[in-house]
């Protein structure tokens, strides 16, 4: 019988990706002709919950209200009341009015944003970004009252056309004249009116909005990810009586699918990918950039050349064959013209600077794949095989035809720098870390050597981090926030170690040193005017003085930073006009308690006060850099703001 009569649907095995090649082909050769539905577990690793998350809490609260600490308050709930809960029934009975269940919602969607707050889009977020920037995916259906996917939109300089309500979908233009579009299928949390939550509403879809999904179904390929399909029938009914056969229905799942996924994806003939939407969404992204490329490898690389190294890694031996794997890789790398480009080579019939460059990434998936395992599993022995390649990589060219075709050896030495700083942070491998900031490399033209990390922010030599975060994702298995945590932890110790070998470090740390002693003392004087009921006026001018002074200090500080396109997220000002830096305020919290214990001290400087002073340094060049980059003083990734808005 049939595939599509309803009596299959295909389940890939965990940790491949053979099944997303064909769609990998299909985006590639039809861009446009798939739309994407996404559910909350597309959002959920960046901290926005689904409904089960809220069910939990929500039930917690009732237990809570009633005296009672249950260890699962979802069975509590169903044993009190005697019914099964569900998200919709119990939303419906705690809030009565959409307005109402605005305000219930509003704690999940935005809760309170302390120093450490990093919510934002995930990188399945960010992936589909490129998708869309690709020009491959035009249409997204999203279920999520956020605003994640327009915000990743938005950082890759895309500002989608955003359906929420029916009136607005019954007023759209031709979906194929759009070069995106997000359509809020159960509403947008900030207005109330057009969310979708309880069972009455969730039972059908106003007219205008009903035929709009119609056209999606009828006339594109569908790839739904984050989607239980429990809750929704109407959605589940459409699907059912609109999707074509033409296309096939990708379903991506990591865990075991419902009984509704089930039915639904068996009746259209459909396949689930058990794979994460970071995992898929980044392959599949990652995919189109190899396809697009010159020369492009196969897709499947990079997980081929991640999962060999960790199972050789895993024995009791030395990996032979990974060291003549990495070899092979190295050699081939090292033989690629575009690094030895001299100058007289026509660069337009290579296909330009930029076809140069993507190139010289594409080239580098499978080696950085190998580094960031190496760096992650390898012993001493291993790390060295990749840590003694990277002052070779990092020659520049000596030949003319401009500084990007010079630069092309240290953009291939970043990428590979990189991926083995971040999977030593991501490991707590900080012996190995102080091994990479310590690297050596010689300089033309330069007598005798100089640390490679000082060599690389010379030429401003950073990897994207869209480029390469997908493929550390692959090659380590990580959790995207812990993959964003450890970037970023190496991102604040290479700066750190910049800011303390610059000269003049050690004056400008005991200026600052000296500077915070001066404003503690201020605030105890004012505090102790106000107890008092003193006139305060004096003390209140000397602290604003102190306040200045100590933002001198960390000017001048910042002064011996240079950021650049740092993958660094950075918070809005506070009171004092301040940006905070997340990662570093935690670290400055960390070396309190610690002191010179701290890990990093042993990393980066061997003294918790210098160390604290070069943190302070950074977290201060990258506020600054934030106020240059952005007009609404609104938190921001500097990276991705760097690229929609170069510095002045």
């Amino acid at each position: 019988m049939s595939p599509r009569a309803g009596t299959f649907c295909a389940v890939t095995t965990p940790h491949h990706n053979d099944e997303l090649l064909p769609l990998s082909f299909a985006l590639h050769s039809a861009p446009g002709a798939y739309a994407l539905l996404l559910g909350a577990g597309v959002s959920r690793p960046s901290g926005i919950p689904t409904a089960w998350d809220m069910l939990k809490e929500l039930t917690a609260q009732v237990a809570l209200l009633s005296g009672e600490t249950p260890s699962d308050s979802i069975a509590w709930y169903e044993h009190t009341h005697g019914v099964p809960v569900r998200y919709e029934t119990l939303l419906e009975k705690l809030a009565l009015t959409q307005q109402e269940r605005q305000q219930l919602l509003h704690g999940f969607f935005e809760p309170e944003v302390d120093v450490d707050s990093t919510i934002g889009p995930t990188t399945a977020h960010r992936a589909i970004a490129r998708l869309v920037s690709d020009g491959v995916i035009r249409v997204i259906v999203t279920l999520d009252f956020d605003r994640l996917m327009e915000q990743a939109l938005q950082e890759v300089g895309i500002h989608p056309v955003v359906i929420t309500t029916a009136e607005a979908a019954a007023g759209i233009a031709p979906l194929h004249t759009l070069g995106c579009c997000v359509i809020h299928l159960h509403g947008d949390y900030k207005n109330p009116r057009s969310m979708l939550n309880t069972v009455d509403e969730l039972s059908g879809y106003s007219t205008g909005m009903a035929e709009l999904l119609n056209k999606v179904l009828s006339e594109y390929g569908l790839i739904a990810a984050g989607w239980s399909a429990e809750w929704d029938a109407a959605l589940r009914q459409t699907i059912a009586s609109r999707y074509p056969a033409r296309y096939t229905l990708t379903w991506i799942e990591p865990g075991d699918p419902s009984a509704e996924a089930r039915d639904l994806c068996a009746l259209k003939g459909g396949q689930f990918v058990r794979r994460s939407g970071d995992e898929a969404f980044g392959f599949l992204a990652d995919a189109i950039t190899s396809l697009r490329a010159r020369n492009a490898r196969h897709p499947l690389s990079v997980s081929t050349a991640a999962t060999t190294a960790k199972r050789e890694l895993s024995g009791r031996w030395v990996a032979t064959g990974l060291h003549d794997t990495w070899g092979r890789e190295m050699a081939a790398l090292h033989d690629m013209p575009e690094l030895h480009l001299d100058g007289s080579e026509d660069v337009l019939a290579l296909g330009g600077q930029d076809a140069l460059a993507a190139k010289v990434d594409e080239a580098l998936r499978v080696p950085a794949a190998l580094v960031a395992s190496m760096s992650y599993w390898g012993d001493e022995t291993v790390q060295d095989w990749w840590l003694r390649e990277l002052p070779l990589l990092a020659q520049p060219s000596g030949g003319g035809g401009g500084v990007a075709l010079i630069r092309l050896p240290l953009r291939a030495a970043a990428a590979l720098y990189w991926a083995g700083g971040v999977a030593a942070a991501a490991a707590g491998r900080f012996d190995l870390l102080r091994r990479l900031l310590e690297l050596r490399t010689t300089r033309p033209h330069h007598d005798g050597d100089v640390r490679l990390a000082e060599e690389l922010d010379r030429f401003g030599e950073a990897p994207k981090h869209e480029h390469l975060a997908p493929v550390l994702q692959v090659a380590l298995e990580t959790g995207a926030r812990h993959l964003e945590e450890s970037w970023q932890v190496f991102e604040v110790s290479r700066l750190a170690l910049l800011a303390s070998r610059a000269v003049g470090f050690a004056s400008r740390a005991q200026a600052l040193r000296d500077a915070q002693a001066i404003q503690r003392r201020a605030d105890l004087v004012f505090s102790e005017a106000e107890k008092k009921g003193d006139d305060v006026h004096d003390a209140r001018v000397a602290r604003a003085d102190a306040y200045r002074n100590e933002d001198r200090a960390q000017g001048s500080l910042a002064d011996l930073v240079p950021p650049h396109r740092a993958h660094l997220f950075v918070d809005r000002p506070d009171e004092n006009h301040r940006r905070a830096v997340p990662v570093v305020k935690r670290l400055q919290r960390e070396l309190v308690r610690e002191g010179d214990r701290h890990r990093l001290v042993r990393t980066v400087i061997g003294d918790a006060d210098q160390l604290s002073a070069a943190l302070t340094g950074v977290a201060a060049a990258a506020g600054r850099r934030a106020d240059q980059l952005t007009v609404d003083n609104g938190p921001v990734w500097l990276d991705a703001a760097s690229e929609r808005k170069p510095a002045p």
